[in-house]
């Protein structure tokens, strides 16, 4: 009993403690679709979209939550705190894992974290 207690507390903690960081291979992909379509905007923050090196942006991003996030991505975002996003980004050819992969790689890049 003793053991199988302590596999579960090792595993929920050890799920814990990683669910909040991309793997090489999203952050690879995400890299990839940031270089495709979102550095038009989010390179240098234009037209209000959060720059990849704001991490106070990113941060208050971040606190939304990945689904929100992609959500917003997917959907576009009209009249915004900070300005408006074309629905996908204008990447008609994005997946939602792209989407996913692309906001897990500007939130690790701005140093951001997700809860």
């Amino acid at each position: 009993m003793k053991n199988m207690f302590l596999l579960v507390f090792v595993f929920i903690t050890t799920t814990l403690l990683f669910a909040g960081t991309p793997t090489k291979a999203e952050l690879d992909n995400g890299k990839a679709v940031f270089n495709k379509i979102c550095f038009a905007c989010h390179r240098d923050g234009v037209a209000g979209a959060a720059a990849i090196t704001n991490k106070k942006r990113w941060q208050e991003n971040a606190d939304k939550g990945l689904s929100t996030l992609v959500h917003s991505v997917k959907n576009g975002v009209t009249n915004g705190k900070y300005g408006t996003m074309p629905p996908k980004g204008g990447c008609m050819d994005c997946k939602d894992e792209d989407f996913r992969d692309a906001i897990l790689y500007m939130i690790h890049e701005s140093g951001a974290t997700l809860k």
